[in-house]
């Protein structure tokens, strides 16, 4: 539950002086007396991100400025709180406001292009720090090694005024800059080259940030995009899934993990369930790469994972470092393995009997595709049949349907279809 802070120990001359000689700004940060810091007022954000009780929480704020963030979290009743920064004359005025205000804060200095956080967090907070890095896609990913369950990002995208007046200078017309928004693309600023002042560095549009989290790592079972009050950038909360216990039946295409995960699930291998420890097979999940990336539930209390081994052979780099479907791994608590082998005989004729099906799936698709293609032809046909009909008429929805799709009228209420004369 939030929690009201300790009495102050400073006096109001002190905290006067303080603000007078520092001018700490950027974030408001209320104080005793009625006295604030300059700056924005970041309340409505933190009522974004965080719920009214962090009660037993942890929250990592990394770019902490001057701990609005981190003092919000206190408020909140998180039972661990630490803010990192880079800037060492923000983390000495964070230190002060936070004894002003009597909150517990853990703060330090860290560049997290060059290390890791203290600790595994609840909550991970990156607020309008992404464009200012060089690395971006190596500090999210070492974000998502150090969150348990919540990886907050605020984005300053494409569509942002900066990048806007980059693109524009770039030649890139009025709809093109409003659209780009909308598609998965990252602009790269020029950062300061000779003849130009100080740019950003990376504008990730929400899109692209998706992707990134959802497809090109697995570690996360949903996320929500909020347009965020400050400067029309957006909030993204990434939901990260935690797994208390994981069964990997892993092996090459073919060697039976299907078959097994179902006989575990229907209770019919007790000797194996016996030596993994399944108990109840009803308390698990079985799921693969495809169903898995589908599933929002956050946490799985138990889940049996099909992956098959060949799986970063149809890649260039060959590697399981590289495979983000095993990033399953790294949300798992307890992890088991079971591995399964076949002849090579048997590994052949599962093979082509599973190529004969795929042929036979797409021959069927290619049919039904040929088949699609000859009505359309028939409806234009027809079409011409009603062309020959009279020299002017109105077309209704359904002699509009058989017109051919690039000669259909967006609205069929006051189209006229004019046709020659009839001979």
């Amino acid at each position: 539950m939030a929690t009201s802070p300790p009495e102050s120990r400073w006096s109001r001359e002190a905290v006067e002086e303080f603000l007078k000689r520092e001018k700490p700004r950027y974030q408001k940060v209320l104080l005793p007396y009625g006295l604030s810091t300059e700056g924005e007022d970041r309340s409505n954000v933190a009522d974004l991100v965080f719920p009214k009780d962090l009660s037993g929480k942890t929250v990592l704020d990394v770019g902490c400025f001057l701990g609005f963030f981190c003092l919000e979290a206190a408020r909140r009743g998180a039972s661990r709180i630490v803010g990192v920064d880079i800037d060492r004359d923000r983390l000495r005025q964070a230190r002060t406001l936070s004894e002003i205000v009597g909150a517990t804060i853990e703060y330090a200095h860290l560049d997290i292009e060059q290390s890791n956080p203290p600790g595994v967090f609840d909550y991970v907070l990156f607020l309008n720090v992404l464009h200012h890095v060089r690395d971006p896609i190596a500090v999210l990913d070492r974000l998502i090694a150090h969150t348990r369950e919540r990886l907050i990002l605020e984005i300053a995208g494409p569509d942002n005024p900066r990048p806007a007046r980059m693109l524009k200078k770039l030649g890139a017309g009025w709809i093109a800059r409003r659209s780009l928004g909308n598609l998965p693309v990252i602009v790269v600023g020029r950062n300061g080259t000779p003849g130009h002042g100080p740019e950003q560095k990376f504008f990730f549009s929400a899109p692209a940030l998706q992707h990134f989290l959802l497809c090109q790592r697995r570690s996360f079972a949903g996320l929500d995009v909020r347009p965020s009050p400050f400067k029309d950038r957006f909030l993204m909360i990434a939901r990260k899934r935690r797994i208390e216990r994981l069964v990997l039946i892993a092996g090459p295409s073919g060697s039976g993990k299907s078959t097994l995960l179902a006989r575990l699930l229907s209770r019919q291998c007790g000797d194996i369930a016996s030596a993994c420890g399944l108990g109840d097979p009803e308390e698990w999940v079985g799921s693969d790469r495809k169903r898995l990336l589908k599933d929002e539930r956050q946490f799985l209390p138990k889940l049996i994972y099909h992956y098959d081994t060949l799986n970063p052979w149809g890649r260039d780099a060959r590697i399981y470092s590289r495979d983000e479907n095993l990033d399953v791994l790294g949300c798992s608590r307890e992890v088991s393995a079971l591995h399964c082998l076949a002849t090579r005989r048997t590994l052949i004729q599962r093979l082509e009997r599973e190529l004969s099906e795929r042929e036979t799936a797409e021959n069927a698709r290619k049919s039904k595709q040929r088949q699609g293609t000859a009505t359309d032809s028939t409806r234009a046909g027809s079409a011409r049949t009603l062309r020959r009909q009279g020299t002017s008429e109105r077309a209704s929805s359904r002699v509009a349907g058989l017109l051919p799709r690039s000669q259909r009228p967006f609205i069929f209420r006051g189209y006229h279809r004019r046709t020659a004369p009839s001979r």
